[in-house]
Order: C-alpha cells, then sequence, then structure tokens
C-alpha cells in the first residue's frame, strides 16, 4: 500500500490514491480521508485502476486487510460494549462526533485513552465546570 497510498503535504487527515483520478479535477492522484482508505482499497475503482500486471498483488493486500485479527484487547472491549447498550449508545455518539470532525482513527484513539486516564482518576469534573467558547 505505500507504493500508491501517500500522505497529504499539510494536512494529516487525508492522503492520496496515486493510481485513482481526482473526480473533481480530472488529474491522477484521487484525495481522501486516511479513515477511508481500506475501503478505497477494497472498492470497484481501486480495482478498474490497477494495472493487470498488479492485480495479484492487490488481492493479497485485500485478503490481508480482511483477516487482520482483532487484539485480545479489543475483543474484549467489544464484548463489553454488547453487555452495556446505554453505554454502546454514548460510545457510538462520541466516536461518531470525533469522526464527523475529520479526526484519524489514532487521534481518536488517543483522545479515548486521554479520558478514560481522566476518569479513572475521577477528574472528569472540570467538564461540567468550564466552558469551551473561543
Amino acid at each position: 500500500m505505500p507504493k500508491f497510498i501517500k500522505p497529504v503535504e499539510g494536512d494529516p487527515t487525508k492522503c492520496r490514491c496515486l493510481k485513482c483520478k481526482d473526480s473533481t479535477k480530472n488529474i491522477q492522484g484521487k484525495k481522501m480521508l486516511v479513515n477511508s482508505v481500506y475501503l478505497h482499497v477494497k472498492s470497484d475503482i481501486q480495482r478498474e485502476n490497477t494495472p493487470q500486471n498488479e492485480l495479484t498483488q492487490l488481492d493479497q493486500l485485500i485478503k490481508d486487510i480482511e483477516s487482520f485479527p482483532l487484539t485480545k484487547k479489543r475483543q474484549k472491549q467489544t464484548e463489553n460494549l454488547e453487555k452495556d447498550s446505554e453505554g454502546n449508545k454514548n460510545y457510538l455518539n462520541f466516536v461518531g462526533f470525533l469522526m464527523s470532525q475529520n479526526l484519524s482513527y489514532s487521534q481518536i484513539q488517543s483522545i479515548g485513552e486521554y479520558l478514560k486516564d481522566l476518569a479513572k482518576n475521577n477528574n472528569l469534573g472540570f467538564l461540567k465546570k468550564m466552558s469551551f467558547d473561543e
């Protein structure tokens, strides 16, 4: 994937596929959010723009992406979410909001871990007390 997916300079939330055309500017190098790279790699558009001699490599990449195992930590988190439907709803709303702000998965993970540490130490009271206006 690093051969044809490149980061966009100055914007860590976006990358460029060198094999696909940007439909708005009709130039080589389709821009997309980093969060949607795996979906793009598995798309028909990617397959159409991949040269015949590289299709087996693309198929292998897709197979690797789909077979990537969940870590034990992530499996445990998923099981815990299924048990707590209200917590699940709040979690999904929170993650949905963060994604709507065009944050990358790693940024969302960092924010989540930081908030989790604050919650462990009962240090989230400032959220009710403080204003976040400019």
